[in-house]
């Protein structure tokens, strides 16, 4: 992208899940496979899909554990 001090890089990460693949509907769980895979794929620097270990990953207050600020939300009663 050009700006007036130059091209400014720009990189996108996408994370993908896919309910046949999964065998799941569930909006949230689906969500969570695509943040892990995500962050995954992000890591590695390789393409990937959600697999099915990715929605056993452990959540706080329905972030990915260990995502920053994920213990810092509380839920409303």
């Amino acid at each position: 992208m050009p700006t007036q001090a130059g091209p400014l890089p720009v990189a996108a990460s996408v994370g993908t899940a896919v309910p046949d693949y999964l065998g799941i509907q569930a909006l949230p769980a689906l969500l969570r496979g695509a943040d892990v895979s995500m962050y995954r794929t992000n890591h590695s620097g390789q393409y990937g899909w959600a697999e099915i270990e990715d929605l056993k990953t452990p959540t706080v207050n329905g972030l990915r554990a260990g995502r920053r600020g994920a213990a810092l939300l509380e839920r409303a009663a």
